[in-house]
């Protein structure tokens, strides 16, 4: 019952820990960086759970147990727009030009890049500035990314 962008996220980042385990290099650095990746999907507050609990007031008295939501889901990479040789984003949530999109691509760590300029798909030339959901949008910029990585955006509450 988990987006595509929660599955796709906690996927990746339990392969990076499982390789930086069989690499002997899963230190708390990275541990560190794996959890603000984690970060960038809707969650609940996360603890170290049953295993590795001494105390289980840390599960008994969680007060927030509302979800936390720092990034907001934007779309996915759906295929290729020949008018402007870019990827087609099939949007989820709406978004706006000027904000950081984040990219999750498969086997790739996450990169970011300001959204300049967009179009909607088998739409004219006329930039856009606001994507809604399901717009089919073109993104100037994301030339060369795989095709159904996951787009987030920071969510500026």
């Amino acid at each position: 019952m988990k987006t595509e962008n929660y599955v796709s996220l906690t996927t990746w980042v339990y392969r990076m820990a499982l390789d930086m385990i069989r690499d002997n290099n899963f230190d708390e650095q990275n541990k560190s960086y794996l959890m603000g990746v984690l970060d960038r999907a809707s969650h609940r507050n996360f603890t170290s759970g049953f295993m590795f609990l001494d105390d289980k007031k840390e599960l008994e008295d969680n007060d927030n147990v509302g979800y936390i939501k720092n990034y907001i889901f934007a779309g996915t990479v759906s295929g290729i727009d020949t008018l402007h040789d870019e990827p087609v984003i099939a949007v989820r949530n709406q978004f706006s030009k000027g904000q950081i999109l984040d990219i999750q691509q498969p086997g790739k760590h996450p990169e970011e890049i300001l959204i300049d300029e967009m179009f909607l798909e088998y739409g004219t030339e006329q930039p856009i500035s606001i994507a809604n959901p399901n717009d089919r949008v073109v993104i100037k910029g994301l030339k060369g990314i795989d095709h159904f990585s996951i787009l987030r955006i920071k969510d500026i509450k």
